[in-house]
């Protein structure tokens, strides 16, 4: 459960406090200006935890501070925001007894909200999960340490657990990834510099990232810190020394931070804090730009911020100061193998977009490099949306048309419409402006980026790894990441002569069943050299077939190489039927049978992560 004034909050809001399966409390001051009467405001942090609360249910506290109340269309508000449960008028100072401004009423306006909230946290997944006793002790012991104890490592958590018979390390691993999305703890046990570090206290480590924020010095010095200055910040809190680098890397790796090379001591910038606008002198000079843009349905604050982090070693520099600012920066495509070309990203919060423009002899390369990385930011942020088929931003790709070419101003297309139009056959779309030519839509794509995947005909590989994807229907967004990261790893390999072929088979039981072949699945199996198995809550018929079919030619020949990854991820009973649950039981039963262990994985990232490592490990890339 988590409180929330988001005018302290600022632009961190979606770090560490928005996570799923959680119940939130919206408190806004009505006695101040700044939010209370402000409904643009509002509807922003409403559409935040829209996005990054995976449909956890809100409550709205209005604090009546001074009995002044303010007017909200509740009603409205709920038919557009359906996670918003209630509304509370309420007054925080008037609830302690003996006190000038205590008020019986205000009380019982209190304590009635206090039973609501009760009630709507019986009803979040995960609370009412039966847990085993000796999970339970092990839950109470932690608990009592947290009485005392800010952290413990990951060794002291194995310990509690081998003490109360959790035995295999897997299962511990599990126990603590179930503790964490039930806030008893925060373990991020897939970031090698943070899997040792378990906090008991969540607000001890979220302050200690505050502290820093609020620094006056670092603000001063627009977010420039280095660790000295960390030590004095952190001490004069009580930070143990021993603990700042697991701090400092809790910031690195959720964006707020970037470390500068090469220079000591080692310093650190807060893109937060960056100056507003761009450096003293600095001005982009066009030489036949390449343009795309990006525009979003609702922008998050801070999309520009975790750019720069993500790009701060692309960061052009001059007289020895990176070129940036807190909504944009210049890159330097010479580290990305695009020498001699340049790019300019910024982004225009009020007009919720982000420009790029590039110039340079390796623009499209450049372009297809950074849009990658900004498409992999946005669909991390708008997971839930594209989950629920809503897509809230558009990369928007310019007009070659002879007018178009001419002029600064030009029509964009959406980049999603033209694959759209061209799955469909279309091979052309008209320009809307005069005199509306019609241009064709492959060289709209060609003419941006580079091409989206190669065709393993015109590739000079010497040697070719045939790789079998087999999935559910549930998991395509795993399977189109997937696609995407062989393309990476293609263009990767390509000057190694390697080059990977991937083979899909999607398991849609309800209508492939009458026209899919037997023959041509069952042959592609049996010349595959890599067999890899996604699933979560289900594992399909076809799924499965595939899997036997793979593991008899693997019993026959070592071949194909077999991994299995299961999605983790919390399973509504609501969403699940018993013959799909049974299915995956059965299979992870079977697993066990012989002798063949999961992988799990939680997104993307960790998945493909997982899967370049075995690559390197089977074929020595």
């Amino acid at each position: 459960m988590g409180f929330w004034w988001p005018t302290y909050l600022s632009g961190y809001p979606s770090i560490f406090f928005l996570t799923q399966r959680s119940l939130y409390v919206l408190v806004i001051d009505t006695g101040r200006d700044d939010l209370g009467h402000d409904e643009s405001n509002l509807n922003y942090w409403l559409q935040v935890l829209e996005l990054l609360g995976g449909k956890s249910p809100m409550f709205l506290v209005k604090n009546e501070k001074n009995d002044r109340g303010i007017q909200i269309d509740i009603f409205q508000k709920k038919k557009r925001f359906d996670f918003l449960k209630e509304d509370y008028k309420l007054n925080l100072n008037s609830l302690i007894p003996d006190t000038p401004t205590f008020n019986q009423k205000r009380l019982a306006d209190f304590e009635q909200f206090k039973v609501d909230i009760q009630n709507e946290l019986k009803d979040l997944p995960l609370v009412g999960f039966p847990m085993p006793k000796n999970w339970i002790k092990i839950r109470d012991k932690l608990l009592e340490l947290s009485q005392k104890e800010y952290f413990i490592s990951r060794e002291a958590f194995i310990e509690i657990c081998l003490e109360n018979d959790v035995i295999d390390f897997k299962r511990q691993m599990e126990l603590s990834g179930i503790f964490h999305d039930l806030g008893l703890l925060l373990h991020f046990q897939n970031y090698p510099n943070l899997e040792d570090f378990i906090i008991l206290q969540n607000t001890w480590a979220t302050d200690a990232v505050f502290v820093v924020l609020d620094n006056p010095i670092i603000k001063e010095n627009y977010g420039k810190f280095t660790e000295n200055d960390l030590v004095e910040v952190w001490g004069d809190k009580s930070y143990n020394p021993k603990v700042h680098s697991k701090l400092l890397s809790l910031m690195m790796q959720f964006e707020v931070c970037y470390q500068l090379d090469k220079i000591k001591p080692q310093t650190y910038i807060i893109p937060e804090m960056l100056p507003s606008s761009s450096p003293k002198g600095y001005v982009w000079t066009p030489r036949n730009d390449l343009p795309l843009y990006y525009k979003y349905d609702f922008m998050p604050k801070g999309i520009a911020t975790r750019l720069i982090v993500r790009f701060n070693k692309h960061l052009s520099t001059s007289d020895g100061q990176q070129i940036v600012w807190k909504s944009g920066m210049k890159i330097d495509g010479k580290l990305l193998d695009c020498p001699e070309t340049e790019a300019e990203i910024v982004e225009t919060w009020d007009n919720r977009q982000i420009r790029i423009r590039i110039h340079g002899p390796y623009a499209k390369d450049l372009m297809s490099k950074l849009t990658f990385q900004i498409d992999d930011l946005n669909n991390e942020l708008f997971k839930s949306q594209v989950d629920n088929d809503k897509i809230n931003w558009h990369k928007m790709i310019p007009c070659i048309c002879k007018v178009c070419q001419q002029n600064e101003v030009k029509h964009y297309y959406e980049y999603a419409e033209l694959l759209e139009r061209k799955q469909y056959g279309k091979e052309n779309v008209e320009c809307k402006m005069k005199p509306y030519e019609l241009v064709d839509i492959r060289s709209l794509l060609e003419g941006i980026l580079v091409k989206e995947m190669y065709n393993p005909i015109l590739v000079p590989s010497q040697k070719t790894v045939k790789i079998f994807l087999a999935s559910s229907s549930e998991l395509k967004d795993e399977r189109d990441q997937f696609e995407i990261f062989i393309y990476r790893e293609n263009k990767r390999l390509i000057k190694s002569g390697v080059f990977l072929q991937l083979e899909i088979w999607e398991d849609f039981i309800d209508h492939v069943s009458q026209t899919r072949s037997q023959d041509e699945y069952n042959s592609m199996i049996q010349q595959c050299d890599v067999f890899v198995m996604l699933y979560f809550t289900k594992v399909g018929l076809y799924t499965l077939e595939e899997f036997e079919k793979a593991l008899s030619k693997y019993k026959e020949t070592n071949l194909p190489k077999i991994y299995t990854y299961f999605k983790k991820g919390n399973i509504m009973s609501t969403d699940v039927d018993r013959q799909s649950l049974l299915s995956l039981l059965d299979f992870q039963d079977k697993l066990k049978s012989l002798g063949h262990f999961q992988t799990d994985f939680e997104n993307h990232s960790q998945l493909q992560l997982h899967f370049k490592k075995q690559l390197e490990k089977l074929y020595e890339f």
